[in-house]
């Protein structure tokens, strides 16, 4: 049964350290490998079988057709690319006044194959003005030999080829070099599926007011239908290029001068196949008069529709837009947005030794003081740093902020049954509706099983003998004060620090379980039942009080990173019975640096007494722990701050007595305390200790 016992207690303690270990590889994975997709690539593409040897191509006076393919290496799928023209300047300094771009994605594509036009979003000219025109793009204004960048949204995926085709250059009389032409994707930090994606509409818009304005990604661009009372005659359609489980349809709109909204009386559809002739939408709202309205106050506005708007499965590739309104002009759009429904791809637990993944409910072994959980975020084509936040529902009811590496902790709840749950936030703002949701059952210990409590109290003499013997015979003390002189001390010091720890630790533990389950039998007095919980409370009295003898002693422990684990640790344990948060800024890494047994004892009695001092006094919510070492100055530095009520303003008698002892023992290995009060409130104590290599 004793040897039962001290397993359990092992196995604590190296779960414990398997959990930090694994959580600190994730961390340190995710900040030196970020995803390969936010990386950018530039393709060169060379015009198919109209170049010259140096990769050029020269549209030459009277040339026809003035247009030129160009190979993609590979079937490329963005929501943007940025394409990059450069012409041969010099006496032969021509270029294009008009062009178009276009996009195909068959197989082998050429001149005739079915190709549909970019969308430019942006365009800049190192001369001249480019803009958008009824053909493509049209440079207006003064130019020699300018250079031109166009951003533009691809209309499909997996595009093979595109066509540049040419209207009108500088000069018609002489020949025209495009000396490159480079094209970029362009990775975009947005959720919005829509973003790009092409727009068809029921009835012809006017050449400057192009459909797919509204997924461009330009809230200033306004799109409207073509007469003044077309009505329900009139419809958007977006093609998301793929089917798509939906969260919520975002609209952005301005609002009118007379306070008249172009968009009410509105009416969405969803589909998943292409509508026409028997095509059924799968989901459906309508929104009446008055069911979305501007803003007068702002000309900005927006409106945020989910599932629940309509009917149907919230879903699909094509989206329709039209509206009953008799306000001339309607629906008018600025930008639609969609966005996927988007969830957590899964989560690794980890509790003591075991990491669990996949099993419903997840079973957590008793005794488990920590939990640990590692969220998976979905994978995109681009890289998109999305925020999340987590909660044990059951345990801790509140939302949780996430962390940039996805690994989260809690304390372990009381057995029962819980549910972990996660979810994410769409680059708009908006929360997604549905959420990761994983069954936990926490276990009950195994010495609150009845058969367990009977075995235990069989135990209590021989464990009371057993504690007795250990204690009368190891004068500790004695020994380490008569090794200090002799070469082996570092030796002699560790197995006097594993035999108190597996020794005495482990029965005193095992005493302290033995007493608290004496102490619930209702057979005894209410006097025996006290008198057990206060011997109780000594023997846990007495085992925190070996733990920080067994540390100090310890020569495995004389070093930065044991110390500051310990200090981080024991700040951690202390505060968690009181309800104080406890919060820490600890480097991940620490140089290499010996602390001798007598520094860290009195840092950490000076370290205690600042943590008691808060208990005491400060009546805070919560402190924060920063532990830092300055390589540069050797100094290895202690903070804690609260968010308590600050200095008294007499501080004689115990309270001066405190803080006197603080800085007496850090004086005496060197050290520097100081105390001071905290901007918005609150006590920081900063401690300095020089650790020189």
């Amino acid at each position: 049964m004793l040897l039962f016992v001290r397993q359990v207690l092992i196995l604590q303690l190296v779960s414990i350290s398997l959990v930090a270990q694994d959580l600190d590889k994730k961390v340190k994975a995710a900040e030196n490998n970020p995803p390969p997709a936010s990386r950018r690539h530039e393709i060169h593409l060379k015009p198919d079988s109209l170049t010259d040897d140096q990769g050029r191509w020269t549209l030459t006076p009277g040339q026809e057709p003035k247009a030129a393919l160009f190979r993609l290496p590979n079937a490329l799928s963005a929501k943007r690319v940025r394409l990059k023209l450069e012409y041969l300047g010099g006496d032969a300094g021509n270029f294009f006044r008009e062009f178009s771009i276009s996009a195909t994605r068959e197989a082998k594509p050429t001149l005739s194959s079915a190709w549909q036009p970019l969308y430019a979003v942006w365009s800049r000219s190192s001369e001249g003005n480019l803009r958008r025109s009824s053909h493509g793009l049209l440079l207006e204004g003064d130019a020699t030999n300018p250079s031109m960048q166009v951003d533009a949204s691809l209309p499909f995926d997996d595009v093979t080829a595109l066509k540049l085709e040419v209207f009108k250059t500088d000069k018609a009389e002489r020949a025209t070099v495009l000396r490159q032409l480079d094209l970029e994707r362009i990775p975009l930090d947005t959720t919005n599926i829509a973003l790009g994606c092409p727009v068809r509409t029921s009835h012809p818009l006017p050449d400057d007011m192009p459909a797919d304005f509204l997924t461009d990604g330009l809230g200033e661009t306004e799109v409207r239908p073509p007469a003044p009372h077309l009505g329900a005659l009139f419809y958007y359609e977006i093609d998301l290029k793929h089917r798509w489980e939906l969260d919520h349809l975002h609209f952005r709109f301005e609002s009118d001068p007379h306070d008249v909204t172009r968009f009410s009386q509105i009416r969405l559809e969803l589909y998943d196949n292409k509508p026409g002739p028997g095509v059924k939408p799968v989901w459906k709202a309508y929104f009446g008069e008055g069911a979305v309205h501007a803003d007068s106050g702002n000309a900005k506005v927006r409106d945020i529709i989910g599932k629940a708007a309509g009917n149907g499965g919230f879903h699909g590739r094509y989206l329709r837009i039209s509206s009953d309104s008799k306000v001339p002009f309607s629906p008018q759009l600025s930008e639609v947005e969609v966005y996927p429904s988007l969830v957590p791809a899964g989560v690794t637990t980890h509790a003591n030794e075991r990491i669990m993944e996949g099993a419903h409910p997840l079973e957590i072994s008793a005794g488990t003081s920590w939990l640990s959980f590692f969220i998976k975020m979905p994978e995109f084509r681009d890289f998109i740093p999305l925020e999340s936040q987590w909660r044990i529902a059951s345990f801790r009811n509140e939302w949780l902020s996430g962390t940039a590496s996805g690994s989260v902790e809690s304390r372990c709840p009381a057995p029962g049954k819980y549910a972990f749950e996660a979810r994410l936030r769409h680059t708009d703002g908006v929360w997604n509706a549905a959420r990761l949701t994983v069954p936990l059952a926490v276990l009950v210990p195994i010495w609150q099983r009845p058969w367990m409590q009977l075995g235990m109290v069989m135990l209590i003499p021989a464990l009371l003998a057993l504690v007795t013997s250990w204690i009368g015979t190891r004068v500790m003390t004695r020994r380490v004060a008569e090794l200090e002189h002799k070469d082996e001390l570092s030796a002699e010091r560790a197995r006097i620090a594993r035999d108190m720890h597996d020794a005495v630790g482990s029965q005193l533990t095992q005493l302290t379980v033995l007493h608290e389950i004496m102490a619930g039998d209702p057979a005894l007095s209410e006097d025996h039942r006290t008198q057990l919980r206060q011997l109780a409370q000594t023997a846990r009295s007495s085992v925190a009080a070996l733990e920080e003898v067994v540390w100090a002693v310890n020569p495995s422990n004389d070093t930065l990173a044991s110390t500051a684990t310990y200090l981080t640790h024991a700040a951690r344990e202390y505060m968690r019975p009181l309800g104080i948060t406890c919060r820490q800024d600890v480097p991940h890494e620490w140089p290499e640096r010996h602390l001798s047994s007598q520094l860290r004892h009195h840092l950490f009695l000076a370290f205690r007494e600042a943590l008691q001092n808060v208990v005491k006094h400060a009546q805070a919510d919560e402190i924060t722990v920063t532990l830092r070492f300055l390589v540069d100055e050797s100094l290895f530095l202690v903070n804690i701050a609260d968010d308590g009520i600050g200095l008294p303003s007499d501080t004689d008698g115990v309270e001066k007595d405190g803080l006197e002892n603080m800085r007496d023992r850090l004086s005496e290995i060197g050290g520097d305390c100081r105390i001071r009060l905290r901007s918005g409130g609150g006590t920081i104590v900063e401690m300095k200790i020089s650790i020189p290599a």
